[in-house]
Formats: structure tokens, C-alpha cells, sequence
């Protein structure tokens, strides 16, 4: 599970709390990488250092087990089971959103991010990778009404796409209550 030192937000334990017990950890690990990645993006004040940032985690997962730089505990715990293919694929797509978004490519960023979290999730669960992709695109386009057409094999992530949007419409201050009845309900 995450780092306590370095707690996740709620609707992101919520997400995990949703997932079957077999995902928990590696989505709990995806989505502190993912935090670690958009802090670099977002917090650069100079877009060379960021892109040296992310291409130093690009390296790092192109790179054989045995030679991935020690360190970094979250490299490490993200691979703590051996390499699993959807979680490499997802964390070089979560670079490209970083990368993305340091360029100032707003829109392709939350397209590739919600993409990678998604595409990832729904392998781990052997989702349908039509609903997958339609639910990747409602996220990015912030389509709340789409979000409840999913199953709730899928409903980890219909709850971080639900958050994200209700936090660009709302603020936190109105949406936690609507964020819970979707995460009982899927409405």
C-alpha cells in the first residue's frame, strides 16, 4: 500500500478501497507514481529541469530489473513483484503525460494520464478494452454522465475520474458527497 509518510488524497483511497484485493497494492503504487510525476511537472520552475526529471524516470523504467537505479523506494516498490507489463506500460505513459503537461499540452496530458491509469487497471481486472477506452476518453473529457455506464469491475476508476471532475466543477467543498454515492452507487 501507499507510503503513510506520503498519504495518498481521499478519493485515491477510496479508489483503492474499491479495487479487489489483488490490485490494491500496484494501484496504490501507480497512483503515488503518478502523484510523484505530476509534482515534477507542476512544480518545475523551468521546463529543462523537469524533462531531465522525467527522462531520468523513462530510463529508469526502460531499464532491466537488476539495473534500475537503487535508491528510490518508489521504484522500487513498484516493481517489488517482478515486472508487470501493464504497470511498465502505464508508467511510461504517465511520463508522457508529465511531459506533456510541462509543455503546456494541457488536454493530451489528462487524455494519456487517464489512459494510463485505465489502461492499466483494466488489464489487472481483464476489463473489456472497449469500456476501458471509452472510460480512459469520458475521464479526459470530463463526462461525469458516461462514468455511471461502467461495470464495477471498473469502479476504482470511475471514482478518480468522478473526483477530478467534481474538483474542476466544484471545488472540495461540495463534492465529497456526491464523489461517495457514486463510489456505493456507480451513479
Amino acid at each position: 500500500m501507499p507510503d503513510p509518510l506520503d498519504p495518498l488524497p481521499p478519493p485515491m483511497l477510496l479508489a483503492i478501497a474499491h479495487a479487489r484485493p489483488d490490485v490494491r497494492s500496484r494501484l496504490g503504487w501507480l497512483l503515488q507514481l503518478d502523484r510523484r510525476l505530476l509534482g515534477v511537472a507542476d512544480r518545475a520552475g523551468e521546463a529543462l529541469m523537469a524533462q531531465m526529471r522525467l527522462a531520468w524516470w523513462r530510463d529508469a523504467f526502460a531499464k532491466p530489473a537488476k539495473d534500475r537505479p537503487k535508491g528510490e523506494p518508489l521504484l522500487a516498490q513498484l516493481f517489488d513483484h517482478g515486472d508487470d507489463a501493464a504497470l511498465l506500460l502505464a508508467a511510461g505513459r504517465l511520463v508522457d503525460a508529465a511531459e506533456s503537461r510541462v509543455a503546456g499540452l494541457t488536454a493530451q496530458a489528462a487524455e494519456e494520464r487517464a489512459l494510463a491509469l485505465v489502461c492499466a487497471f483494466g488489464t489487472w481486472v481483464c476489463a473489456d478494452d472497449e469500456a476501458v477506452e471509452k472510460l480512459g476518453q469520458a475521464w479526459a473529457s470530463g463526462d461525469k454522465a458516461v462514468l455511471t455506464s461502467f461495470p464495477s469491475s471498473l469502479r476504482p476508476m470511475t471514482i478518480l475520474a468522478m473526483a477530478e471532475i467534481l474538483e474542476a466543477e466544484q471545488g472540495n467543498a461540495r463534492s465529497g458527497l456526491r464523489l461517495s454515492w457514486h463510489a456505493l452507487t456507480g451513479r
